[in-house]
């Protein structure tokens, strides 16, 4: 799941990006429809994008 972020295409569902986003314990609001990934994490605070990017990254490397 965690590769499946990094990877994903911005064209993807939101709810996709979001579901993988929770899976790394970051909590964030539920996408609006018609939202896609590259929506929702361009809609977030540069903080929360780093963290997610790096616990995704840790995530792959103990995989």
């Amino acid at each position: 799941m965690r590769d499946d972020l990094l990877t994903m295409p911005s064209e993807a569902p939101a709810a996709d990006a979001w579901k993988a986003i929770w899976a790394l314990g970051v909590d964030i609001p539920y996408p609006t429809p018609g939202q896609t990934a590259g929506d929702l994490l361009a809609s977030l605070e540069p903080r929360l994008q780093r963290k997610i990017y790096h616990r995704a990254r840790e995530g792959t490397a103990n995989e």
